[in-house]
């Protein structure tokens, strides 16, 4: 997540958990995007792997 800045660090934990962050209001580079999707399975598989399951919405 160090790699990433405020607020797609957020984002990419919000995503990894199932929700849906939405867009970011700011432009993103592809080698940010691409940090952003890597961040992202690598929370998803931690948080699989510490037997977390997705958040609902209520």
């Amino acid at each position: 997540m160090d790699r990433l800045t405020f607020p797609l660090s957020i984002a990419a934990g919000m995503e990894a958990r199932g929700l849906k962050p939405g867009h970011p209001k700011m432009v993103v580079s592809k080698t940010s995007a691409a940090i952003h999707s890597q961040t992202v399975a690598k929370l998803r598989a931690r948080f699989e792997e510490w037997k977390l399951s997705p958040c609902s919405r209520v």
